[in-house]
């Protein structure tokens, strides 16, 4: 009976110390994964050269049909351009004169 017994502990004892050697390379793989793009990130730039640089700021992009990957969803075709918002200050002002909602959308704050 003793015998059954310590057979009975050791496979559980086993078992148990396998399903948390595995249980700890997962969760460790995991917080490998979020914390390594953290952890070996470079020095962004600082307040002032952001401020420098929000002035010329300018976006754009072509868009093309015919490019790998494309499918009915997600494909399209033109040109968009996007300005800094200092520039757009003048419409939101003109905007909130005629249209007092304009004042609550993102564009505008």
């Amino acid at each position: 009976m003793l015998k059954a017994s310590l057979d009975f502990a050791r496979r559980h004892i086993v078992l148990f110390g396998a399903t948390k050697f595995a249980a700890g390379l997962i969760i460790g793989f995991g917080l490998g994964i979020y914390f390594l793009p953290i952890l070996t990130a470079e020095e962004g730039l600082d307040e002032a050269a952001l401020a420098s640089l929000q002035t010329s700021i300018e976006r754009s992009g072509t868009f093309q049909r015919d490019l790998p990957g494309s499918n009915a969803f997600h494909r399209g075709e033109g040109y968009h351009h996007s300005q800094p918002r200092q520039e757009l200050a003048g419409w939101c002002d003109r905007a909130r004169t005629r249209l007092p909602a304009v004042s609550d959308t993102v564009i505008c704050r």
